[in-house]
């Protein structure tokens, strides 16, 4: 499996910091590796080795109030690549935040859209994320709502 994660930090079990490492690709074996090494080098029993991801920056976009993004809003995927596509410039960004990262970049966007569905962040004012809106993750990718899922844009 891998991890669509910003960083993997390695602690002792004080939760001193010991190593940290670009998740981009790193797999499950890679950093099993990593442990082994960081153990052999310190003189730690691999079992004292903690890891997790560091929190991932996300970005919302939502269309714009004018006469020529109104129509588009809330508008399904396939409907809008069928009338001229995403533009980004169309956009404004009305929110950017950290979020602990899943296990994939699937589980990560709904995590995002339960939580301005369900939970908004105390210091957001905006609508419920819906169709037609964009999520930018970190390193990542930008990502279209859809009526089911995302759909990966850039």
């Amino acid at each position: 499996m891998k991890y669509p994660k910003q960083y993997v930090v390695f602690t002792d079990t004080t939760g001193k910091e010991l190593f940290r490492m670009t998740a981009e690709g790193s797999s499950e074996g890679e950093i099993e590796e990593t442990i082994g090494l960081l153990a052999y080098e310190r003189g730690l029993d691999p079992e004292s080795i903690r890891y997790t991801y560091s929190p991932m920056m996300y970005s919302i976009f939502m269309l714009k109030d004018n006469l020529t993004t109104v129509p588009k809003r809330f508008m399904r995927y396939d409907w809008t690549m069928a009338h001229g596509g995403v533009n980004v410039n169309e956009y404004d960004t009305v929110y950017t935040g950290y979020i602990e990262p899943r296990a994939t970049v699937e589980e990560t966007l709904e995590a995002i859209f339960t939580m301005f569905n369900v939970n908004h962040p105390a210091d957001y004012r905006g609508r419920s994320l819906s169709v037609s809106d964009l999520v930018a993750l970190e390193e990542i990718g930008t990502y279209f709502c859809d009526s089911v899922g995302f759909k990966q844009i850039y």
